[in-house]
């Protein structure tokens, strides 16, 4: 099925086919392979072919404990967990993981496997392309934001001086396995954290996506079931869609030049609040709210119409918890335009935001960082969180 959609006034197209278990993303210098399956670390086990490389394992430190057993094989090899924190992702960490490389002496026929959610990927593809120019590596995302979003592009960024993902490259794998079973272990908030990314992406997608995205949600109602307790097969369609919209853009503008900057929508406010908020407001929570304040400012600017604003404004509710509600009201709003300030789309006096004027219809504003939108942005918040 075609999903027609558009990114400042250029027509994309995205392939939509939820039966499919894997696909390939084109990519420079090489495509890469998106693979769905079971017993994930099974496969990485029987996978393993040592005529061909030696390996290392960069594993997040709860998955390490929760599938202890699982990962044991890992041992045998050069081998790192790591306790994923948000305050943790920075070069220094990077350069933690480049020691056990060195160690390891981990060259062009080494094959680094990074086991976790967005942290650890930041972490991971950023020592990978950068040690002696860059090895192999093989992602695989256990947090829902990371199999529906982050696998996809090649995007790395490192925190640094008290801003998100300052430093920053790209840095793709050559392989990302996506097994679902992992949902059943994680958090509330991180849970919704990915649906706020799914629901960034089903809105760029169009309406065609935007009514496949809603008749799946439906159904998870249907069966009594919501958002954290979903059924497994529901949440893998989900990710599908979510990437098979990702994955056109990307191959449009893998760069970022310029299409792909829509991928910021929600993520420029939502930076910003995730930063004000010490992180108690998840990512994917954070970009959730992101959305529904840049929906009013697309209102503003844009003429947004009202029945989508509240249409996205019903679906986000579900997605955000009652914490990160209560966090917003909390953070130091005064210094929001600050903060946006240092994001890496500011240009001048402007900020480049990426919002929505239709569904599917995508376009970018130059949103002054003055008082003047200070008082605005503020105002929307508190019109947020009634």
């Amino acid at each position: 099925m075609k999903a027609n959609f558009k990114i400042d006034n250029e027509n994309l197209e995205a392939m939509i086919d939820l039966s499919i278990e894997s696909f390939t993303v084109d990519s420079s210098p090489r495509p890469y392979e998106i693979k769905f399956t079971n017993n994930i670390f099974q496969k990485i086990e029987n996978d393993i072919d040592l005529d061909k490389f030696s390996y290392v394992f960069f594993i997040d430190q709860n998955i390490a404990s929760l599938y202890e057993k699982e990962v044991n094989f890992m041992k045998n090899f050069t081998y790192k967990s790591f306790h994923a924190l948000e305050d943790l992702k920075t070069v220094d960490a990077a350069f933690d993981l480049c020691d056990v490389l060195l160690n390891c002496n981990a060259n062009r026929k080494t094959m680094l496997y990074v086991i976790g959610g967005g942290i650890m990927q930041d972490i991971g593809a950023y020592a990978a392309a950068t040690f002696k120019r860059g090895i192999p590596w093989v992602y695989v995302p256990t947090t829902l934001l990371g199999q529906s979003d982050s696998c996809v592009g090649g995007k790395t960024g490192l925190n640094y001086k008290h801003t998100k993902n300052l430093i920053a490259l790209f840095s793709a794998p050559r392989q990302v396995l996506i097994d679902p079973m992992f949902i059943s272990t994680l958090s509330p908030n991180d849970i919704y954290s990915g649906h706020g990314e799914i629901l960034r992406l089903v809105l760029t997608g169009g309406p065609v996506v935007f009514k496949i995205y809603k008749e799946l949600i439906g159904k998870l109602k249907s069966k009594g079931e919501d958002f954290l307790n979903p059924n497994l097969n529901t949440i893998k369609k989900l990710i599908k869609l979510s990437l098979l919209v990702k994955k056109s853009v990307v191959e449009k503008d893998e760069f970022e030049i310029n299409l792909r900057k829509s991928m910021n929508y929600g993520h420029s406010i939502g930076h910003a609040i995730e930063i004000l908020s010490n992180h108690e407001i998840p990512h994917g929570q954070a970009v959730a709210i992101g959305i529904l304040i840049e929906n009013l400012i697309a209102k503003e600017y844009l003429s947004l119409p009202e029945n989508i604003v509240k249409e996205i404004h019903g679906i986000a509710k579900g997605i955000i918890s009652e914490d990160s509600f209560s966090s917003l009201e909390s953070i130091s709003k005064e210094s929001i335009i600050d903060v946006m300030r240092r994001d890496k789309k500011v240009e001048g006096k402007y900020l480049k935001l990426a919002t929505i004027c239709e569904y599917g219809d995508m376009k970018f504003i130059d949103f002054p960082l003055d008082d003047k939108s200070e008082k605005l942005v503020n105002s929307f918040i508190s019109q947020i969180t009634k």
